[in-house]
């Protein structure tokens, strides 16, 4: 399956599931002691409805390792 088509199916998933994965992906890589609180984070952040405390894009590179941010 080639990027160009996950794409066009995670567009197509509804806003929950799409939330869900990207909170996955985001996890990948981490090690097991930092993933299950690192999830935990990011599910929250997810979850959550206020548009005051959700993270920008930006903010989310700059925060990450330079090795993810980029990679």
């Amino acid at each position: 399956m080639s990027i160009e088509q996950i794409v066009s199916e995670v567009a197509a998933l509804p806003d929950p599931q799409r939330k869900q994965l990207i909170g996955r992906l985001l996890a990948l890589g981490r090690s097991e002691e930092e993933s299950a609180a690192f999830r935990r984070e990011m599910a929250a952040r997810l979850d959550d409805d206020d548009p005051a405390q959700w993270m920008s894009y930006e903010e989310l590179r700059r925060r990450l390792p330079a090795e993810q941010a980029n990679g």
